[in-house]
């Protein structure tokens, strides 16, 4: 059997113990639970700006995001477009580290690219 426990705070160590019930009361409880730390995915990390280019590459620096929802950001994925943002493709998939600035390579000089 499982149970699903809701209204916790993301970022916050939980740990659980379980006891059984029938009509004559409550059993001895359960060991208690490894701890458990809820979170979901980080907010978004502010529009990158471009701080220097190079020969088929351009060097991007942004801000970290302001709320890592309950778990600390381990590194950063980059997508570009050429076609005006109808499709993207990962140039980097994680950076990671959690430094906010990466050069993203192997662009095609004159075409204009998006990144995200």
């Amino acid at each position: 059997p499982s149970a699903q426990v809701t209204g916790l705070a993301n970022g916050i160590d939980y740990e659980f113990r379980v006891s059984a019930i029938n009509r004559d009361g409550a059993g001895a409880v359960s060991q208690t639970s490894a701890a458990e730390k809820p979170s979901t995915t980080p907010d978004a990390p502010r529009e990158p700006t471009p701080t220097g280019h190079a020969d088929g590459s351009v060097t991007l620096r942004w801000y970290a995001p302001l709320d890592d929802n309950g778990d600390s950001v381990s590194g950063y994925s980059i997508e570009t477009s050429s076609d005006n943002g109808a499709t993207w493709n990962t140039a980097i998939a994680d950076t990671g580290s959690t430094t906010t600035q990466t050069t993203v390579s192997s662009l095609t000089n004159g075409s204009p690219t998006k990144i995200r």
